[in-house]
């Protein structure tokens, strides 16, 4: 592929690294206003079909005090909405 034929790149949010409470890596970012972005690395996966990671969108929680939102723990399965 040529490089007038490269589709363009729409930067969507930054993502910064966090670490739950188990060690485990996971990164987090906003999209747009009231939407956050957590990507985790996936704990369930059994095959090379399976994804290496998982990206989750919750709604974002309201700022405190100057503090972000805690997100340093991996969400259980019953806390997502899908």
């Amino acid at each position: 592929m040529s490089e007038d034929n490269k589709a363009p790149m729409i930067k969507l949010a930054g993502l910064w690294k966090g670490e739950g409470k188990d060690g485990a890596p996971f990164y987090s970012g906003k999209l747009g206003y009231g939407t956050r972005l957590m990507l985790f690395r996936n704990k369930f996966k059994k095959g090379d079909r399976d994804p290496d990671l998982v990206l989750y969108l919750a709604k974002s929680e309201e700022r405190t005090g100057g503090q972000s939102a805690d997100v340093s723990e991996t969400p259980e399965d019953s806390e997502i909405p899908f």
